[in-house]
């Protein structure tokens, strides 16, 4: 007897009931198309055939029809600012009673951080196209403390690591630390979290890859087959931490609307509201910085924590610093005589004097008068172009330097040594790339020392 036939509508209806609607699926959501379901294994070509001529029941079809209808209302009609959010009534109630019971001393602590940055948070969030409720990640992610840091080197309000802050443009060095600024934090995790609902379609899931990695979740869709949170929750699919993440941020917005959780704007949030953003463009030292702006030392940290030391190097890209409105003024006049005192006052005494421009200069006549090159003028200034302006400081060669002609025998070592410089200060001067040099070679050399 043949049981062919029989195994064949077995299978057919196996697949057609249980698994879900993936070409809907993926046509609802193009962003993901590499999330397929897995291939139905060990099926010859006869028996693909034969499954695809076979009618469906028609209860199969019916639902069907009502999972495309439940999957369009919850996604496909979900714009970015939607944010009713589909989770475990019990899990949310375990974090409505632990935040309001067994942890409300921080709880409470965490609402009066979170106070202070609150506008500044959902301003930021206004400006990118997303839901001012997503200012509750931070508040259980860090509690909106700046020095807040994860077992796993996440760092600041939005806990970053490394990796991600980096690709969302965030600076992460030995002098600066971008994570801790509210502000570009902010701004970076607007987009991390814009790109995640590109990705997911829906909240849930973006949340979710928040706390776990967008592949921790997109292996969790291909297990399951399904894009649906409560369907992943219930399969457990996805980590436990992940699974309350949802529950647990929608119950700090519970509870922060509640009577006995409200707290009270601290004064110092006004002024970081209306802080200034001040483009800084050259090296700078901090205590120099508050020296010079009449700004001290501490408001400029406490503005930019980001600054992890007294030095902030600037290459090729610009540093973005936040002052108060009121002395902002101030920094910007600092900001304009392009380098510090202190750096000014270093660099002269190695190189040489230093000289004010005045109108009509430009590099070429200056460098001219000094017996400089354009080249070695600019590299010594750390000058990225050629523009310069009347009352700038420029550091120039000392005016009593001289030409040493090569001897034989001579070397970089003992050339220096003799006229009480460095190795690095004639290659630097002459424009050498290489020690190497030869007998009757004129190198430029400082004939005394300031």
């Amino acid at each position: 007897m043949d049981f062919r036939p029989v195994v064949v509508l077995l299978v057919a209806t196996l697949i057609t009931a249980c698994a879900s609607t993936p070409s809907q699926v993926n046509h609802d959501f193009p962003e993901l198309k590499e999330i397929k379901p897995a291939p139905v294994e060990m099926q010859s070509q006869e028996v693909v055939e034969t499954l695809s001529a076979i009618k469906k029941p028609e209860e199969v079809e019916r639902k069907e029809v009502r999972e495309k209808i439940i999957i369009e209302k919850r996604y496909v009609n979900k714009s970015i600012t939607d944010f009713n959010l589909n989770y475990r009534q019990k899990h949310f109630k375990f974090w409505v009673n632990f935040f309001s019971k067994r942890d409300s001393d921080r709880f409470k602590r965490f609402l009066k951080n979170g106070r202070t940055y609150e506008e500044i948070v959902e301003r930021i969030f206004k400006e990118e196209g997303l839901p001012t409720e997503l200012f509750y990640v931070g508040l259980i992610e860090s509690g909106f403390q700046s020095r807040a840091r994860s077992h796993a080197g996440a760092v600041g309000y939005w806990q970053f690591i490394k990796g991600t802050a980096k690709r969302y443009g965030l600076r992460v060095d030995r002098q600066v630390d971008e994570r801790k600024s509210i502000y570009k934090s902010t701004r970076a995790a607007a987009r991390y979290f814009k790109d995640l609902y590109n990705i997911f379609g829906s909240w849930e899931l973006a949340l979710c890859a928040y706390n776990a990695g967008e592949y921790r979740v997109i292996r969790a869709i291909r297990k399951g087959n399904t894009r649906d949170f409560r369907a992943l929750v219930k399969k457990k699919l996805l980590p436990k931490e992940t699974i309350n993440y949802v529950p647990k941020m929608a119950a700090a917005k519970y509870l922060a609307s509640k009577k006995e959780f409200k707290v009270k704007k601290p004064a110092i949030a006004a002024q970081y509201e209306n802080a200034k953003e001040l483009v800084l463009n050259r090296s700078f030292s901090l205590k120099s910085f508050a020296k010079q702006s009449g700004i001290s030392k501490r408001t400029l940290k406490k503005f930019n924590p980001d600054i992890r030391w007294d030095w902030v190097k600037i290459g090729r890209r610009s540093f973005t610093a936040y002052v108060p409105e009121n002395l902002h003024e101030k920094a910007l006049a600092y900001s304009k005589t392009r380098m510090s005192k202190r750096s000014f006052e270093r660099v002269t005494k190695k190189f040489g004097q230093g000289y004010r421009v005045r109108r009509g200069d430009n590099l070429t006549s200056i460098a001219r008068k000094f017996g400089l090159s354009v080249w070695n003028l600019r590299k010594i200034n750390k000058l990225r172009g050629s523009k310069i302006y009347p009352g700038q400081k420029l550091v120039v060669s000392s005016a009593e330097k001289k030409i040493y002609v090569v001897r034989r025998g001579d070397n970089l070592y003992r050339i220096a040594k003799r006229f009480g410089t460095s190795i690095r200060e004639i290659l630097s001067l002459n424009n050498l790339k290489k020690k190497t040099i030869y007998p009757s070679q004129k190198l430029w050399v400082p004939s005394t020392r300031i």
